[in-house]
């Protein structure tokens, strides 16, 4: 079942542009949540413990959707908490979600340092170091995937994020 939903997922976002100009607004929050819980099926190490957290950094609007989604298995896990503040949790977290481009060093750095997947909206936020960006590519999710610097956070995908990603290179 979890094969056929990731294919259903896949297919929805075949064909969407890569080099076309990118849309400045960011998708609807309620989109992101979906498609950043459905993304988290194609990582293997959060499924290490038996619950994900993840913490919102400055964008109430999308942890409020994301906090609707509390409870949703993710493989063998659940999405267990989600937390939003300016400051990063000193309990850690799974997954550190921010949309501004003022500190991504430090939550790029934060991120890697307690083995956490940074992940964005702002597609120019994977240029400076962020694992994942879920952005408006006119209109139609884009997803960006920092290989490098996910593998330097502790993260490992299974091949299908190949079919949804494209790959960040320098």
């Amino acid at each position: 079942m979890r094969r056929l939903g990731i294919i259903v997922f896949c297919i929805l976002l075949l064909g969407r542009p890569v080099d076309s100009a990118i849309g400045e607004e960011p998708l609807p929050n309620g989109l992101t949540a979906a498609i950043l819980v459905k993304l988290l099926e194609l990582e293997e190490t959060r499924c290490k413990s038996p619950n994900i957290r993840i913490h919102v950094v400055d964008d109430l609007d999308l942890a409020e959707s994301l906090q609707k989604l509390v409870g949703t298995p993710i493989n063998n896990v659940r999405l267990s908490s989600v937390s939003f503040g300016t400051k990063l949790p000193k309990g850690g977290a799974d997954v550190v979600v921010f949309s501004g481009s003022d500190d991504v060093s430090r939550y790029v750095a934060y991120a890697r340092e307690i083995g956490a997947l940074s992940v964005t909206n702002n597609r120019r936020n994977v240029e400076s170091g962020a694992s994942l960006a879920i952005f408006n590519n006119e209109g139609i999710p884009g997803i960006l995937l920092n290989h490098e610097s996910s593998v330097r956070e502790g993260m490992k995908w299974l091949p299908e994020i190949l079919e949804v990603a494209e790959i960040y290179s320098k």
